[in-house]
């Protein structure tokens, strides 16, 4: 069965910070821990990869019949910097050139405005916020994939186009903050998230795993 993946990257597999690493250090100590395991790159700016990302990425690129490409708001050529570094480091720089061709990459320029009448409808239905701009999957379609074998993965529904909800996968959010909890055994409530929120939101790729090796 051909299944492509659309990934959104900020808070679904990756935070991005403004700072530089010793100012990040001094603002959140664990990043140290994340850094000796591998879990962070650069790419401008520093990134940390959620705890599971490097593998996921193995394990779906092995999968015959697996297809992937990136779907973020942001600048396109600072995406497509952050890309290339995530791979090389998760799947090698050789495998990398391999299928640098076949990984599409679209930005903020990419997505469709926002209609504020179906935004309406939306919350009504789904009770999700659902303004602000659309990611639409049909840009990104090959010529071997449909629409029904494609699959947006997302932390956020205000990117989910109007006509495209069966093809979302919204992920829980997982932000830096989330992650002190391997540090600590206690983490004072953000947002009144609870500890278990907390470890759940901080191991969410195990989640996602789960969920694509049932498809």
């Amino acid at each position: 069965t051909n299944l492509h993946l659309v990934f959104d990257i900020r808070d679904t597999f990756a935070n991005r910070f403004t700072i530089s690493y010793s100012e990040l250090v001094e603002k959140h100590f664990w990043i140290k821990d994340f850094k000796e395991k591998g879990f962070y790159l650069e790419a401008e700016t520093p990134f940390i990869l959620h705890p599971g990302a490097i593998e996921f990425f193995q394990l779906i690129d092995s999968m015959p019949g697996v297809t992937f490409s990136f779907f973020e708001t942001g600048a396109k050529k600072k995406i497509e910097l952050f890309v290339e570094k995530f791979l090389c480091l998760a799947l090698g720089e050789a495998r990398y050139n391999q299928i640098k061709n076949d990984v599409k990459i679209l930005a903020e320029e990419d997505m469709d405005d926002q209609n504020f009448e179906l935004n309406a409808i939306h919350a009504e239905i789904y009770g999700l916020s659902s303004g602000g701009k659309k990611k639409n999957l049909t840009k990104l379609l090959k010529e071997k994939y449909s629409l029904s074998s494609t699959i947006l993965i997302d932390d956020d529904f205000e990117t989910c186009h109007y006509e495209q909800v069966k093809n979302f996968l919204k992920i829980p959010s997982a932000w830096e903050d989330h992650f002190r909890i391997f540090r600590y055994k206690s983490v004072p409530s953000l947002f009144k998230h609870s500890q278990e929120e907390f470890w759940c939101r901080a191991n969410h790729i195990f989640y996602l795993t789960g969920v694509i090796l049932s498809m």
